[in-house]
């Protein structure tokens, strides 16, 4: 599974969500890690599957994704002829885990996040995951869309910006992904103009020089005691801040901060729920799917034109 691993990280990206998906997936096998990959058959599938149900710490859609990803652990295994294609073919044969015939708990569903629990929650997060904050909840954009995002992929042209991010979740489909920059959207982005083209807009390595400098302004020891900033420091630590965020540590940096302001917890993407919700009362479904970028089919040269010019009037009215 190592060599797996390794391929994951290179397809997603060491920091993508969808990698480190794989990585706990397989973690769940590791009472099978002194065995042939080519004797893992059907009855251990669902005795790991089992374990997941009964530790009462997974929902009946998670227990079906992770499952679902160990067994596409295996199809790469046999497309590089590592293990027999008859392993793979086994493994297929355990059925998901159907509503209402299973002990699995149930995932809630998501809702929206209100706007006031989004301000209460603002200033509890630094400068630059609060202008995140901010832009996910004026445009609906994904927050891997968003954290990716670089000047060299906005087209500033006209009074709308159009952000084309450099990968999206249906890009592998052949869909191009577009995401309208309004005034408001752009007064955020605005601060962040002074950078390279081709560097990320949101950078974690800015935040955290930041954190500290406004750690040493609220400094009470007088500067001539004690430490000087940057004594206390190691030079060079194991773990350093990077050039991009991910999509987990925005979404533990949000939960910290609904801790700190005293709110029930949310996610990011409840952010975009909430502006889909807002476009389908203001518009219709059908624009509230452009916008968001739902529509899972190739669009045809026809209608690339109609879909951008929705794009800019949404954006123009509302982010």
């Amino acid at each position: 599974m190592k060599r797996f691993l390794a391929h994951a990280g290179d397809h997603y990206g060491q920091s993508s969500t969808e990698q480190s998906h794989f990585r706990l997936a397989l973690a769940e096998l590791d009472a099978h890690r002194d065995e042939p990959a080519a004797s893992f058959g059907p009855v251990a599938l669902r005795g790991v599957r089992d374990a997941m149900v009964a530790s009462d710490r997974w929902v009946r859609n998670g227990v079906n994704q992770y499952v679902s990803r160990v067994v596409a652990a295996f199809k790469w295994g046999v497309s590089h002829e590592l293990i027999p294609v008859a392993t793979y073919q086994a493994l297929r044969t355990v059925e998901s885990l159907r509503l209402g015939r299973t002990k699995c708990r149930e995932s809630k569903r998501v809702n929206g996040v209100a706007e006031d629990v989004v301000e209460a929650t603002l200033p509890h997060l630094g400068r630059v995951l609060r202008d995140v904050v901010r832009l996910l909840w004026l445009t609906g954009m994904r927050p891997s869309e968003c954290l990716s995002m670089r000047l060299a992929d906005l087209d500033r042209s006209a009074d709308v910006w159009v952000y084309a991010p450099q990968s999206h979740k249906t890009l592998h489909r052949g869909k191009d992904r577009r995401i309208g920059i309004g005034p408001k959207a752009q007064a955020v982005l605005k601060r962040y103009m002074l950078r390279p083209e081709d560097a990320y807009c949101f950078s974690p390595r800015e935040s955290e020089q930041e954190r500290l400098a406004e750690r040493h302004r609220e400094r009470v020891t007088a500067a001539s005691t004690g430490n000087y900033p940057g004594s206390n420091r190691r030079r060079a630590p194991r773990i350093q801040p990077g050039e991009c965020y991910s999509s987990d540590s925005l979404r533990r940096a949000v939960t910290r901060a609904c801790g700190g302001a005293g709110v029930e917890p949310w996610t990011p993407y409840q952010l975009r729920h909430a502006v889909s919700t807002r476009l389908r009362d203001r518009y219709d479904l059908a624009t509230a799917a452009t916008v968001l970028g739902h529509d899972a089919s190739v669009a045809q040269a026809s209608y690339v034109d109609r879909d951008l010019a929705t794009l800019q009037r949404v954006a123009q009215e509302i982010g």
